[in-house]
């Protein structure tokens, strides 16, 4: 069996929140990336073996309160805390779309409704996570998500 890793990148932006929001990244379960500014570009190494293995990348956001979001008399949203993830890459391909018609945005609101499964479009408003299945060898998969 072999093995090489293979580089994950993003970029990550938040618009600015007092108190600020909190960001990680977890690859299968483990923490692998917590956001400490307000931008950043990201890279995780993640292995690259010959066996077929199943791994899941989750995107976390917590912290968000209702202060965070701004109502203006008409109930219309003026002011919103978010995260941003754009320019998504796995070892310089970009899969920002392939990304966002596979993953899953489970949020609930924060806390305001029952737990739902959203589509995922670059950004998170509400506290929860944006999770993506994949299998190395990542060009294999690649090929059959094409």
């Amino acid at each position: 069996m072999s093995q090489d890793t293979i580089p994950f990148n993003f970029d990550i932006d938040r618009t600015p929140a007092d108190p600020p929001l909190q960001f990680r990244v977890l690859l299968d379960g483990v923490p692998v990336y917590v956001m400490s500014t307000d931008s950043d570009r990201v890279q995780i190494e993640i292995n690259d073996t010959d066996d077929v293995i199943e791994h899941e990348l989750i995107f976390e956001m917590s912290n968000k309160q209702p202060s965070h979001t701004k109502i203006d008399d008409n109930n219309q949203i003026t002011e919103d805390a978010l995260i941003l993830i754009k320019n998504i890459s796995i070892d310089n391909i970009n899969v920002d779309q392939l990304w966002y018609n596979s993953s899953q945005y489970k949020h609930n609101y924060n806390g305001s409704s029952d737990m739902i499964t959203d589509e995922f479009y670059g950004s998170m408003g509400c506290n929860g996570t944006v999770s993506m299945k994949f299998t190395t060898p990542f060009y294999l998969w690649l090929l059959e998500h094409m």
